[in-house]
């Protein structure tokens, strides 16, 4: 029964989103700015941060 009430949820959801995304879709500006961020998370995420050490060390670890 519950894993009825889910889906049944999950499905309103998608059709009130749809449905939304339908009758209000967004504005030009609004979407070039969704494309800009994502284009720039993009290219961020694709950059290596990690810098190599000479020396590795553990914090709490005895040795």
């Amino acid at each position: 029964m519950q894993k009825r009430i889910e889906t049944a949820y999950t499905k309103d959801r998608y059709i009130s989103h749809k449905i939304l995304l339908e009758t209000q879709p967004f504005l030009k500006n609004e979407t070039n700015f969704i494309l800009d961020a994502s284009q720039f998370l993009r290219e961020n995420s694709k950059k290596d941060t990690i810098k190599n050490t000479e020396k590795a060390t553990g914090i709490g670890v005895r040795g």
